[in-house]
């Protein structure tokens, strides 16, 4: 067992969880760690992957927000659901534009904590000590059989998927430095294409002995 999974084994025992849940989590977080890495490099694809592994394992349906570029908005940019009825509801809540310095989003932000309230708990995606954006997971509850109340997640749940978003967002961060510098590359081979003619216009230019060569190099 590497190092990383006996701490989660650690945290997981001290959380409460039993030997199976135990297996399960760990078991979990080996698989994100493969399918996020098997993202091909593509954010879009590790924004879809994150909610495939959270519904219907951990939540009913969730969803991921990304800050705009200037920081004052979070959009949403994927999302699940595993229930039609769950489907619409949570639809109707992601759905309307969010501004990033208000409500639990805003605290989520600035402090780098999950929040809950009632059955939604909204997680930072943090990445190199920065929030990049927000998950949110809803589960519905379950049909009623005793009279304790309802705890939609547990502290070892609220671990489990901190690490997840972790995860992702360690993804999508090296997925939009390899998009920065595959820009920056394909941005100077541009210009190296440009200078590489301008030169050989210039050449062209300095030999030209008439009107009609200087025209024709120019064209």
């Amino acid at each position: 067992m590497t190092m990383v999974a006996t701490s989660r084994l650690g945290e997981a025992r001290h959380f409460g969880a039993h030997a199976p849940e135990i297996e399960e989590r760990l078991a979990l977080l080996a698989e994100a760690s493969r399918v996020l890495a098997d993202a091909s490099l593509e954010p879009p694809a590790v924004m879809e992957r994150l909610c495939g592994l959270v519904v219907p394992l951990l939540g009913t349906a969730c969803a991921l927000r990304l800050l705009s570029e200037d920081g004052l908005w979070l959009r949403t940019v994927a999302s699940a659901s595993s229930a039609p009825e769950s489907r619409v509801r949570f639809q109707a809540l992601i759905s309307q534009r969010m501004r990033a310095d208000e409500g639990v989003a805003a605290e989520v932000l600035d402090t780098g904590e999950a929040q809950r309230v009632e059955a939604v708990l909204v997680l930072p995606l943090r990445a190199r000590g920065r929030a990049m954006g927000t998950l949110t997971v809803w589960r519905d509850a379950p049909e009623p059989r005793t009279s304790e109340p309802f705890e939609p997640f547990d502290p070892g749940e609220q671990l489990l998927l901190q690490e997840l978003a972790d995860r992702a967002a360690m993804a999508l961060d090296v997925a939009r430095a390899y998009a920065a510098e595959r820009q920056a590359r394909q941005a100077a081979e541009v210009a190296a294409g440009r200078l590489s003619r301008l030169q050989h216009v210039t050449a062209e230019l300095s030999e030209a002995l008439t009107a009609a060569r200087v025209a024709e190099v120019v064209l």
